[in-house]
């Protein structure tokens, strides 16, 4: 098996910016992505929508860049005083299979 990590997917990256079409020209050689959510984002972002934001910029490139497999995993679950940050996610993102874990 062979993992690549690739961070650092911006808005923009479909049109060039950041590491843009290298980025996801490499990206495109994959078979499954994880995308790996912030639960708990410093900026106070929000997962939901930054999970939104990395499939518009994988749609825009590449229609079968954003038909891959994928699996999408809500980072940092060990900070959970409750259930509520995993509930709401899982409300905005209806139908999308969560994999809670804490890196």
């Amino acid at each position: 098996m062979v993992v690549a990590d690739i961070s650092g997917l911006i808005e923009g990256a479909q049109s060039g910016a950041g590491l843009g079409h290298a980025f996801l020209k490499h990206i495109e050689r994959t078979k499954i992505i994880v995308h790996l959510l912030d639960l708990y984002p410093s900026d106070n972002s929000d997962p939901a929508q930054n999970y939104r934001k990395i499939r518009k910029e994988l749609e825009a490139f590449s229609p079968a860049l954003a038909e891959k497999r994928e699996i999408v995993a809500p980072n940092k679950i060990d900070l959970s005083v409750d259930d509520e940050a995993l509930a709401k996610l899982q409300k905005d993102l209806p139908g999308v299979e969560l994999f809670p874990i804490s890196g």
